[in-house]
């Protein structure tokens, strides 16, 4: 996972340049990898991101927020 997460901030920094876009993907990012463990992304499944969701949603964060999470980790 180390190694997709580097790729993903080379991306970021690409696109995005010096907005604070990247730091908050990576944040985004982060917080997905934490609640996933030590999975590699081919292994993650749709309950995972279903659990992702629900436990969003219950430490009532806004729909837009994850929304925003959901489009950070699809990228």
């Amino acid at each position: 996972m180390d190694q997709a997460r580097h790729r993903f901030d080379k991306y970021l920094n690409r696109r995005y340049g010096q907005s604070t876009t990247p730091k908050c993907y990576a944040s985004d990012l982060d917080i997905f990898l934490r609640a996933i463990g030590d999975k590699e992304p081919a292994a993650v499944t749709a309950a995972d991101m279903d659990a992702f969701i629900d436990d969003q949603l219950a430490s009532g964060l806004k729909p837009i927020t994850i929304n925003r999470r959901l489009a950070t980790i699809h990228t």
